[in-house]
């Protein structure tokens, strides 16, 4: 799928629609606000990193569309951009104020002169608002600039990503599901691992909150001690008069992390075509690095596309609308677990998607993004990977789109852009230890 056909999707295939786009990424965590979790919530330490990963909007917006930034972006992030015939949308900043205290939905409401300008934009066209993620906050904003706001309601938003959820309609639609118990008691926790150790003998089981992304809100249970640590955390909760809504299950050995994406809209119900982009993705410890994006043609992907159908009818017949993706993983005996989590929501993989329009689709892609010592400047490091950059001839190479500055690290986002898995996997060790030593040089200073 090219940028202009996702487009067309979301604009009901209109010609002068526009989109507006933002990354509220740290909005999400009001879908767990509403129900109590097991583990205790540690907020985001370094959100400058974080909410410096906006740039990758401009790998999917297009060029009359207007998105929403803290800053101008980075001139090299553009320049990449721009060299691959691709055209920027018009970038648009909030005043100063609290902008590196607040959330950028916040900072769109609190920005009395912005809300006239988007106001004035959804005059003029018919205007679609593309947020990562809605809450309360994008509806607001929804509200007042008179716009469509594309993707599910807030409650259904927050329904579709609770971890018991996709527990339950991957159930409903007859999927292999991981086996596993809702718990939301210190009977229940208890009751669940014996049903497990006895199906199981001395398999390792997690314990999953209902809410939690980016490795958080798992906890693994590999001997009795860390089962012991779950029920006195269970009882010191019930003790606190308290409620708590996870999942135990028996931990699966994985041969491949997968994730698809499914846009649902009348269009898309009506052809039954809801997958427009599938990839395995790199996780440790339950935390995102990269992606590996399947071509159409790949078997893998006409056996995803048949859950898509099915999970994407059911989304449909419960009103959702926009784009969701899925995790799924195949286990080392070739196992297909369709749901492990649905996020209602963009995910990082999203904004580089819809790429068959910019680079060559003969090629393999892979994503990957890296911590960095926060002193190593973006100019510097491109003169230090100059061999492996992305060559437009050629058509391979290493492209940066994505470089954010942190207090602690910056977070840099490349594609590995080559003929086949072989050359990307050679390159990439070859990029990390250059990355390491290039770590290293700054290693200590102050």
């Amino acid at each position: 799928m090219t940028r202009n056909d996702l487009h067309n999707i979301i604009t009901n295939n209109s010609k002068d629609g526009i989109c507006i786009w933002w990354f509220n990424v740290d909005l999400d965590i009001d879908w767990a606000q509403q129900k109590s979790s097991f583990f205790p919530r540690v907020d985001t330490s370094d959100k400058m990193s974080v909410w410096g990963m906006e740039q990758i909007m401009l790998m999917l917006a297009s060029e009359n569309d207007f998105v929403i930034m803290r800053h101008q972006p980075n001139e090299l992030i553009c320049d990449n951009i721009k060299k691959t015939g691709s055209k920027l949308p018009n970038i648009l900043t909030p005043s100063d104020g609290d902008i590196n205290q607040r959330s950028m939905s916040e900072l769109i409401l609190s920005d009395s002169k912005l809300i006239m300008v988007l106001r004035g934009i959804a005059k003029k066209s018919k205007t679609y608002l593309i947020p990562y993620a809605i809450t309360e906050h994008e509806m607001k904003i929804a509200e007042l600039i008179g716009a469509e706001l594309i993707g599910p309601s807030y409650e259904l938003a927050s329904w579709v990503n609770s971890k018991i959820t996709a527990r339950n309609i991957s159930k409903e639609l007859n999927f292999a599901t991981t086996f596993g118990m809702e718990c939301h008691s210190k009977e229940d926790l208890s009751v669940a691992s014996d049903v497990i150790q006895n199906k199981y003998p001395n398999s390792m089981m997690v314990l999953k909150d209902e809410y939690g992304a980016s490795g958080k809100g798992l906890f693994f249970i590999k001997e009795k001690r860390d089962l012991d640590l779950v029920i006195y955390r269970a009882n010191k909760i019930e003790n606190n008069h308290l409620k708590f809504n996870t999942i135990l299950e028996k931990w699966y050995s994985v041969k491949e992390n997968i994730n698809y994406q499914l846009i649902i809209s009348n269009d898309t119900y009506l052809l039954k075509n809801y997958l427009f982009n599938l990839s395995k993705q790199d996780v440790k410890n339950g935390v995102y690095k990269g992606s590996i994006f399947f071509k159409n043609n790949s078997k893998i992907y006409e056996s995803y596309t048949y859950y898509a159908i099915l999970l994407g009818d059911y989304l449909y017949s419960k009103g959702y609308r926009g784009i969701c993706n899925v995790d799924s993983i195949i286990t080392d005996d070739d196992l297909i677990i369709p749901i492990i989590e649905i996020n209602g929501r963009f995910s990082l993989s999203t904004y580089i998607s819809c790429m068959s329009d910019i680079f060559c689709q003969n090629m393999s892609i892979a994503s990957a993004y890296y911590d960095i010592n926060s002193k190593i400047e973006l100019s510097e490091l491109n003169n230090y990977i100059n061999k492996y950059k992305y060559n437009l001839e050629s058509k391979i190479g290493i492209f940066i789109y994505s470089f954010s500055i942190g207090i602690k690290c910056s977070r840099l986002f490349c594609l590995f852009i080559y003929p086949d898995m072989k050359n990307i996997n050679k390159i990439e060790l070859e990029f990390e230890n250059m990355l390491e030593n290039l770590n290293l040089k700054y290693k200590g200073m102050g």
